[in-house]
């Protein structure tokens, strides 16, 4: 297991807020950018946390802040060591976010629900931005299915919404901020979310 260093610690505390998150994964293009339209990371994120089922949907949400830290690798081409390095890093994000790690029980389970999720919405990603060539890896998207809805939706915002404009807060990044403090407080009244309840 990759354990991060005081120094490393250090870099990625001030990226530790919900913020920072917003605006860091708003910047990052999903597919390194590529497509037809402008699809970020924090895109994708609304996506996958608006399928997870409650009470673990702020696991969702934020399934890739460490990508601000680490940037957007693909997991045909992510290694052993880059994958614990994105580990260690979302992990301790989550500490420092005060989120309640689940036991291993749960997070077999909720680890389990985002990959067949982030798999599942590969293909609708791929096919709305054009990009053929991962579509014909992943396969032809279910066009009448909800993920596809919901992926189509966050590709018609408009690419300003994403952002800052003279000193404002950008409404996407805000509307993530406040869809995450909500699945915050469903998580915490839950009885079982405390780490080492079964």
């Amino acid at each position: 297991m990759f354990e991060l260093t005081d120094n490393q610690k250090k870099l990625v505390k001030p990226s530790c807020d919900l913020n920072v998150i917003a605006q860091g994964l708003a910047h990052i293009g999903r597919f390194g950018g590529r497509g037809k339209y402008y699809y970020p990371v924090l895109a994708h994120s609304f996506v996958v946390g608006g399928f997870m089922p409650w009470p673990w949907k702020i696991y969702g949400y934020l399934h890739d802040m460490a990508e601000v830290i680490v940037g957007d690798v693909g997991h045909p081409f992510k290694t052993d060591v880059q994958r614990g390095v994105e580990i260690a890093v979302h992990n301790y994000m989550l500490e420092q976010l005060g989120i309640p790690y689940p036991s291993v029980c749960h997070m077999n389970h909720i680890e389990g629900e985002i990959g067949k999720i982030d798999r599942s919405v590969v293909s609708s990603e791929a096919y709305l931005l054009q990009l053929y060539e991962i579509v014909k890896v992943e396969g032809q998207p279910d066009w009448n299915s909800a993920m596809y809805q919901s992926v189509r939706s966050q590709i018609c915002v408009r690419r300003e919404r994403w952002f800052s404009e003279d000193g404002r807060e950008a409404e996407m990044p805000s509307f993530f901020v406040g869809k995450c403090r909500d699945a915050i407080d469903v998580l915490e009244s839950w009885p079982n979310a405390k780490a080492g309840n079964e």
